[in-house]
Protein backbone atom coordinates (compact mmCIF):
# COMPACT_ATOMS: atom_id res chain seq x y z
CA UNK A 1 0.00 0.00 0.00
CA UNK A 2 1.47 2.87 -1.12
CA UNK A 3 0.19 6.75 -0.34
CA UNK A 4 0.36 9.56 -2.42
CA UNK A 5 -0.80 12.50 -0.32
CA UNK A 6 -2.46 16.00 -0.61
CA UNK A 7 -1.46 18.74 1.45
CA UNK A 8 -3.69 17.89 4.53
CA UNK A 9 -3.54 18.18 8.81
CA UNK A 10 -5.30 16.67 11.11
CA UNK A 11 -5.29 16.89 15.18
CA UNK A 12 -3.19 14.73 17.20
CA UNK A 13 -6.34 13.34 19.32
CA UNK A 14 -7.97 12.69 15.56
CA UNK A 15 -4.72 10.74 14.46
CA UNK A 16 -4.47 8.68 17.80
CA UNK A 17 -7.60 8.05 17.81
CA UNK A 18 -7.37 6.79 14.02
CA UNK A 19 -4.41 4.71 14.72
CA UNK A 20 -5.94 3.01 17.56
CA UNK A 21 -8.59 1.61 15.70
CA UNK A 22 -6.68 -0.51 13.39
CA UNK A 23 -6.60 -3.68 13.85
CA UNK A 24 -3.11 -5.45 12.60
CA UNK A 25 -2.79 -9.15 14.34
CA UNK A 26 -0.01 -10.28 12.85
CA UNK A 27 1.41 -13.12 14.97
CA UNK A 28 -2.28 -14.04 15.00
CA UNK A 29 -2.81 -14.20 11.59
CA UNK A 30 0.59 -15.59 10.52
CA UNK A 31 -0.10 -18.30 13.11
CA UNK A 32 -1.94 -21.71 10.93
CA UNK A 33 -4.67 -23.50 11.91
CA UNK A 34 -3.71 -26.54 11.76
CA UNK A 35 -0.23 -25.88 13.87
CA UNK A 36 -0.57 -29.01 15.67
CA UNK A 37 -1.35 -31.54 13.55
CA UNK A 38 1.26 -30.46 10.85
CA UNK A 39 3.81 -30.87 13.23
CA UNK A 40 2.78 -34.42 14.22
CA UNK A 41 2.88 -35.29 10.92
CA UNK A 42 5.79 -33.72 10.12
CA UNK A 43 7.80 -35.02 13.52
CA UNK A 44 6.56 -38.33 12.62
CA UNK A 45 7.10 -38.64 8.99
CA UNK A 46 11.07 -38.57 7.68
CA UNK A 47 9.46 -37.15 4.22
CA UNK A 48 6.51 -35.07 4.86
CA UNK A 49 6.38 -31.31 4.15
CA UNK A 50 3.69 -29.12 5.90
CA UNK A 51 0.93 -27.59 4.30
CA UNK A 52 0.00 -25.21 7.03
CA UNK A 53 -3.71 -23.18 6.28
CA UNK A 54 -4.70 -19.46 7.46
CA UNK A 55 -7.95 -18.56 8.54
CA UNK A 56 -8.59 -15.55 6.27
CA UNK A 57 -9.75 -12.69 8.95
CA UNK A 58 -11.87 -9.74 7.67
CA UNK A 59 -10.52 -6.31 8.55
CA UNK A 60 -12.98 -3.95 7.23
CA UNK A 61 -12.27 -1.20 9.50
CA UNK A 62 -9.06 -0.73 8.11
CA UNK A 63 -9.94 0.20 5.10
CA UNK A 64 -11.84 3.06 5.68
CA UNK A 65 -8.74 4.28 8.18
CA UNK A 66 -6.33 3.73 6.20
CA UNK A 67 -8.66 6.15 3.49
CA UNK A 68 -8.85 8.85 5.97
CA UNK A 69 -5.20 8.72 6.87
CA UNK A 70 -3.46 8.59 3.79
CA UNK A 71 -3.67 12.07 2.81
CA UNK A 72 -2.63 13.04 6.13
CA UNK A 73 0.60 15.72 5.39
CA UNK A 74 1.39 16.98 9.27
CA UNK A 75 -0.26 16.50 12.66
CA UNK A 76 -1.47 20.01 14.39
CA UNK A 77 -0.77 21.09 18.08
CA UNK A 78 2.44 18.80 18.23
CA UNK A 79 6.14 19.16 17.78
CA UNK A 80 7.33 18.95 14.57
CA UNK A 81 9.14 16.04 15.57
CA UNK A 82 5.88 14.27 16.76
CA UNK A 83 4.33 15.71 13.73
CA UNK A 84 6.89 13.36 11.51
CA UNK A 85 7.03 10.32 13.76
CA UNK A 86 2.89 9.56 13.22
CA UNK A 87 3.43 10.43 9.56
CA UNK A 88 6.19 7.85 9.45
CA UNK A 89 4.17 5.35 11.68
CA UNK A 90 0.90 5.81 9.33
CA UNK A 91 3.36 4.07 6.51
CA UNK A 92 4.52 1.94 8.90
CA UNK A 93 0.78 0.55 9.80
CA UNK A 94 0.49 0.34 5.97
CA UNK A 95 3.02 -2.10 5.48
CA UNK A 96 1.94 -4.01 7.96
CA UNK A 97 -1.24 -3.92 6.27
CA UNK A 98 -0.23 -5.33 3.15
CA UNK A 99 1.83 -8.06 4.72
CA UNK A 100 -1.23 -9.36 6.07
CA UNK A 101 -2.70 -9.06 3.08
CA UNK A 102 -0.18 -10.98 1.60
CA UNK A 103 0.04 -14.00 3.91
CA UNK A 104 0.03 -17.13 2.01
CA UNK A 105 1.77 -15.56 -1.02
CA UNK A 106 5.32 -16.74 -0.99
CA UNK A 107 6.81 -13.83 -3.33
CA UNK A 108 4.91 -10.17 -2.15
CA UNK A 109 5.34 -12.21 1.61
CA UNK A 110 8.95 -12.15 2.04
CA UNK A 111 9.36 -8.68 0.34
CA UNK A 112 7.16 -6.81 2.36
CA UNK A 113 8.91 -9.43 4.96
CA UNK A 114 11.95 -7.86 4.27
CA UNK A 115 11.11 -4.51 4.25
CA UNK A 116 9.47 -4.31 7.76
CA UNK A 117 12.01 -6.08 9.72
CA UNK A 118 15.90 -5.43 9.78
CA UNK A 119 18.05 -6.96 6.98
CA UNK A 120 20.39 -9.58 7.54
CA UNK A 121 24.21 -8.04 8.01
CA UNK A 122 26.84 -10.34 7.67
CA UNK A 123 29.11 -9.15 10.59
CA UNK A 124 25.89 -10.11 12.89
CA UNK A 125 25.65 -13.85 11.08
CA UNK A 126 29.31 -14.20 11.49
CA UNK A 127 29.02 -13.59 15.38
CA UNK A 128 25.69 -15.66 14.91
CA UNK A 129 27.42 -18.88 14.27
CA UNK A 130 30.38 -18.36 16.33
CA UNK A 131 27.98 -18.76 18.90
CA UNK A 132 26.49 -21.72 17.44
CA UNK A 133 29.98 -23.22 17.35
CA UNK A 134 30.47 -22.33 21.02
CA UNK A 135 32.85 -18.95 21.10
CA UNK A 136 30.50 -17.21 23.02
CA UNK A 137 32.18 -16.90 26.88
CA UNK A 138 34.70 -13.88 25.82
CA UNK A 139 31.47 -11.79 24.34
CA UNK A 140 28.52 -12.68 26.47
CA UNK A 141 28.05 -12.89 29.97
CA UNK A 142 25.54 -15.62 30.11
CA UNK A 143 24.69 -17.44 33.38
CA UNK A 144 25.10 -21.49 34.17
CA UNK A 145 22.12 -21.95 35.86
CA UNK A 146 19.92 -25.01 34.82
CA UNK A 147 16.15 -24.76 34.11
CA UNK A 148 15.15 -28.25 35.66
CA UNK A 149 13.55 -28.32 38.90
CA UNK A 150 10.19 -27.72 41.03
CA UNK A 151 7.81 -26.92 37.82
CA UNK A 152 5.03 -23.91 38.22
CA UNK A 153 1.85 -24.57 36.31
CA UNK A 154 -0.26 -21.83 34.27
CA UNK A 155 -2.43 -20.74 37.28
CA UNK A 156 0.54 -20.31 39.83
CA UNK A 157 2.34 -18.31 36.97
CA UNK A 158 -0.31 -16.29 36.99
CA UNK A 159 -0.57 -15.26 40.37
CA UNK A 160 2.81 -14.42 40.39
CA UNK A 161 2.05 -11.93 37.28
CA UNK A 162 -0.89 -10.22 39.22
CA UNK A 163 1.49 -10.16 42.13
CA UNK A 164 4.39 -8.24 40.46
CA UNK A 165 1.80 -6.30 38.64
CA UNK A 166 0.32 -5.06 41.57
CA UNK A 167 3.28 -4.52 43.60
CA UNK A 168 4.25 -1.57 40.64
CA UNK A 169 0.61 -0.21 40.96
CA UNK A 170 0.56 -1.10 37.05
CA UNK A 171 -3.43 -1.83 37.63
CA UNK A 172 -4.51 -1.38 33.66
CA UNK A 173 -3.15 -5.08 32.63
CA UNK A 174 -5.50 -8.17 32.33
CA UNK A 175 -3.75 -11.38 33.02
CA UNK A 176 -5.75 -14.49 30.75
CA UNK A 177 -5.50 -17.78 30.47
CA UNK A 178 -5.50 -18.70 26.52
CA UNK A 179 -5.94 -21.71 24.85
CA UNK A 180 -2.83 -22.37 22.90
CA UNK A 181 -0.85 -24.50 24.23
CA UNK A 182 2.46 -22.41 24.04
CA UNK A 183 4.92 -22.20 27.01
CA UNK A 184 5.18 -18.50 27.02
CA UNK A 185 3.92 -15.59 28.82
CA UNK A 186 2.92 -12.93 25.88
CA UNK A 187 2.41 -9.52 26.52
CA UNK A 188 0.26 -7.84 24.04
CA UNK A 189 -3.37 -5.74 24.36
CA UNK A 190 -3.53 -8.15 28.10
CA UNK A 191 -0.92 -10.32 29.41
CA UNK A 192 -2.03 -14.13 28.47
CA UNK A 193 -0.33 -17.73 29.49
CA UNK A 194 -0.68 -20.32 28.15
CA UNK A 195 -3.29 -23.22 29.93
CA UNK A 196 -0.84 -26.00 29.62
CA UNK A 197 2.55 -23.51 30.77
CA UNK A 198 5.25 -24.88 33.31
CA UNK A 199 8.27 -22.99 34.05
CA UNK A 200 10.49 -23.75 36.43
CA UNK A 201 11.41 -20.80 39.29
CA UNK A 202 14.51 -19.74 37.22
CA UNK A 203 12.57 -19.93 33.65
CA UNK A 204 9.75 -17.85 35.35
CA UNK A 205 11.93 -15.35 36.85
CA UNK A 206 13.62 -14.70 33.27
CA UNK A 207 10.08 -14.20 31.40
CA UNK A 208 8.84 -11.69 34.41
CA UNK A 209 12.65 -10.02 34.11
CA UNK A 210 11.32 -9.87 30.11
CA UNK A 211 7.98 -9.14 29.75
CA UNK A 212 7.31 -7.33 32.56
CA UNK A 213 10.81 -5.45 33.46
CA UNK A 214 11.16 -4.32 29.87
CA UNK A 215 8.12 -4.62 27.69
CA UNK A 216 5.30 -3.84 30.17
CA UNK A 217 7.56 -1.10 31.89
CA UNK A 218 8.75 0.53 28.60
CA UNK A 219 4.60 0.35 27.33
CA UNK A 220 3.69 2.02 30.97
CA UNK A 221 5.97 4.89 30.84
CA UNK A 222 5.22 5.14 26.93
CA UNK A 223 1.89 5.75 27.98
CA UNK A 224 2.40 8.56 30.34
CA UNK A 225 5.45 10.28 28.14
CA UNK A 226 3.25 12.76 26.88
CA UNK A 227 3.07 10.92 22.97
CA UNK A 228 0.80 7.90 23.95
CA UNK A 229 1.72 6.04 20.60
CA UNK A 230 5.25 5.09 22.30
CA UNK A 231 3.53 3.62 24.79
CA UNK A 232 2.58 0.37 22.20
CA UNK A 233 4.16 -1.21 19.16
CA UNK A 234 5.01 1.89 16.50
CA UNK A 235 8.07 2.20 14.27
CA UNK A 236 10.14 -0.53 12.66
CA UNK A 237 13.08 0.91 13.76
CA UNK A 238 12.18 0.89 17.69
CA UNK A 239 11.57 -3.27 17.42
CA UNK A 240 14.89 -4.63 17.31
CA UNK A 241 16.17 -2.25 20.61
CA UNK A 242 12.67 -3.71 22.24
CA UNK A 243 13.58 -6.99 21.88
CA UNK A 244 17.20 -6.29 22.50
CA UNK A 245 16.64 -4.78 25.73
CA UNK A 246 15.24 -7.60 26.66
CA UNK A 247 17.75 -10.32 26.16
CA UNK A 248 20.46 -8.14 27.59
CA UNK A 249 17.93 -7.76 30.83
CA UNK A 250 17.64 -11.41 30.58
CA UNK A 251 21.33 -11.92 30.55
CA UNK A 252 22.16 -8.65 33.26
CA UNK A 253 20.14 -10.66 35.50
CA UNK A 254 21.98 -13.86 35.36
CA UNK A 255 18.67 -15.01 33.73
CA UNK A 256 20.25 -16.27 30.56
CA UNK A 257 21.89 -19.26 29.57
CA UNK A 258 24.19 -20.38 26.54
CA UNK A 259 20.88 -22.69 25.45
CA UNK A 260 19.24 -19.55 25.33
CA UNK A 261 21.46 -17.62 23.34
CA UNK A 262 22.15 -20.19 20.91
CA UNK A 263 18.26 -20.18 20.15
CA UNK A 264 18.49 -16.50 19.40
CA UNK A 265 21.61 -17.19 17.40
CA UNK A 266 19.95 -19.82 15.23
CA UNK A 267 16.46 -17.69 15.09
CA UNK A 268 19.14 -15.34 12.56
CA UNK A 269 20.89 -18.06 11.15
CA UNK A 270 18.06 -19.26 9.62
CA UNK A 271 16.70 -16.07 8.75
CA UNK A 272 19.75 -15.60 6.65
CA UNK A 273 20.27 -19.15 5.20
CA UNK A 274 16.05 -20.18 5.17
CA UNK A 275 15.04 -17.91 2.25
CA UNK A 276 15.53 -20.74 -0.79
CA UNK A 277 15.42 -24.19 1.53
CA UNK A 278 12.31 -25.78 1.77
CA UNK A 279 10.61 -26.31 5.40
CA UNK A 280 12.39 -29.84 5.37
CA UNK A 281 15.67 -28.78 4.59
CA UNK A 282 16.22 -25.72 6.99
CA UNK A 283 15.26 -28.31 9.57
CA UNK A 284 17.93 -30.54 8.50
CA UNK A 285 20.32 -27.65 8.13
CA UNK A 286 19.19 -26.60 12.09
CA UNK A 287 19.55 -29.93 13.48
CA UNK A 288 23.21 -29.90 13.55
CA UNK A 289 22.89 -27.13 16.25
CA UNK A 290 19.63 -28.14 18.41
CA UNK A 291 16.60 -30.49 19.12
CA UNK A 292 14.11 -31.27 17.22
CA UNK A 293 11.32 -30.00 18.86
CA UNK A 294 13.93 -26.72 18.74
CA UNK A 295 14.17 -27.15 15.20
CA UNK A 296 10.76 -27.26 14.06
CA UNK A 297 10.01 -24.23 16.20
CA UNK A 298 12.79 -22.33 14.78
CA UNK A 299 12.17 -23.47 11.24
CA UNK A 300 8.45 -22.64 11.28
CA UNK A 301 8.93 -19.07 12.67
CA UNK A 302 11.05 -18.56 9.59
CA UNK A 303 8.39 -20.22 7.33
CA UNK A 304 5.00 -19.07 8.67
CA UNK A 305 2.69 -16.96 6.41
CA UNK A 306 4.37 -18.22 3.37
CA UNK A 307 1.51 -20.21 0.92
CA UNK A 308 4.19 -23.01 -0.20
CA UNK A 309 7.07 -24.05 2.06
CA UNK A 310 8.13 -26.09 -0.51
CA UNK A 311 9.10 -23.00 -2.63
CA UNK A 312 11.54 -19.98 -1.65
CA UNK A 313 10.32 -17.49 0.60
CA UNK A 314 10.90 -16.38 4.65
CA UNK A 315 9.40 -14.32 7.42
CA UNK A 316 12.11 -12.18 8.63
CA UNK A 317 10.83 -11.22 12.35
CA UNK A 318 12.88 -13.39 14.47
CA UNK A 319 16.14 -11.22 12.89
CA UNK A 320 15.34 -8.49 15.17
CA UNK A 321 16.51 -10.57 18.64
CA UNK A 322 19.92 -11.08 17.41
CA UNK A 323 20.13 -7.96 15.65
CA UNK A 324 18.89 -5.94 18.67
CA UNK A 325 20.86 -7.93 21.50
CA UNK A 326 24.03 -6.80 19.04
CA UNK A 327 22.64 -3.10 18.97
CA UNK A 328 22.16 -2.63 22.49
CA UNK A 329 25.19 -4.24 23.87
CA UNK A 330 27.34 -2.07 21.57
CA UNK A 331 24.99 0.86 22.47
CA UNK A 332 25.04 0.26 25.93
CA UNK A 333 28.86 -0.26 26.26
CA UNK A 334 29.78 3.30 24.86
CA UNK A 335 27.23 5.08 26.77
CA UNK A 336 25.70 2.83 29.67
CA UNK A 337 23.43 6.56 30.72
CA UNK A 338 21.43 5.53 27.71
CA UNK A 339 20.21 2.34 29.97
CA UNK A 340 17.42 4.44 31.99
CA UNK A 341 16.78 6.72 29.18
CA UNK A 342 15.70 3.49 26.89
CA UNK A 343 12.58 2.96 29.46
CA UNK A 344 11.28 6.12 28.51
CA UNK A 345 8.67 4.48 25.76
CA UNK A 346 8.92 1.70 23.29
CA UNK A 347 11.11 4.28 21.52
CA UNK A 348 14.78 3.79 19.40
CA UNK A 349 17.74 4.76 19.46
CA UNK A 350 17.30 7.84 17.61
CA UNK A 351 14.66 9.22 19.97
CA UNK A 352 16.78 8.79 23.17
CA UNK A 353 17.56 12.75 22.53
CA UNK A 354 13.87 13.22 23.16
CA UNK A 355 14.31 12.59 26.55
CA UNK A 356 17.53 14.59 26.80
CA UNK A 357 15.85 17.86 25.10
CA UNK A 358 12.40 17.61 27.22
CA UNK A 359 10.24 16.11 24.32
CA UNK A 360 8.28 13.42 26.23
CA UNK A 361 8.79 12.55 30.35
CA UNK A 362 11.49 10.83 31.58
CA UNK A 363 10.34 7.26 33.00
CA UNK A 364 9.90 5.99 36.22
CA UNK A 365 9.77 2.82 36.07
CA UNK A 366 12.90 1.22 35.19
CA UNK A 367 14.21 -2.05 35.85
CA UNK A 368 16.99 -2.46 38.53
CA UNK A 369 18.03 -5.54 40.64
CA UNK A 370 15.45 -5.18 43.76
CA UNK A 371 13.23 -6.46 40.82
CA UNK A 372 14.48 -9.89 41.13
CA UNK A 373 13.94 -9.90 45.16
CA UNK A 374 10.29 -8.62 44.11
CA UNK A 375 9.49 -11.83 41.72
CA UNK A 376 10.94 -13.79 44.90
CA UNK A 377 8.45 -13.08 47.16
CA UNK A 378 5.48 -13.06 44.78
CA UNK A 379 6.82 -16.85 43.99
CA UNK A 380 7.62 -17.91 47.44
CA UNK A 381 3.79 -16.65 48.23
CA UNK A 382 1.77 -18.92 45.89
Amino acid sequence: MIFSRSKKTISYDEVTGLLDGLKLPLILETNPINFHAEKEKFLSKSTYSPEFRYKNRSRPNNKDIFKQLQSIERVEGVDLRVSEFLIKLIEDRSITESLLQNVGENVEFTKLSKKKFPKVKHKNFIRATKVLKGYYKKSFDVSEYSLQGDKYDANQIREVVKKVLEHYELSGWKVLLRKSGSNNIKVGSNISIGKFSTKSKNSLKKSLVHEIGTHIFRAHNGLNSGVKLLGKPNLRSYLSVEEGLAIYNEMKMGLLNYSQLKIRALQYFACAVGEDLTFRELFNVLLAHTSKESAFEVAFRVKKGLGDVNMPGVFTKDVVYWDGLLKVKRRLKKRPSDYSKLYAGKISFKQLKWVDEGLIEKPKLILDKDFLDITDKAIKSI
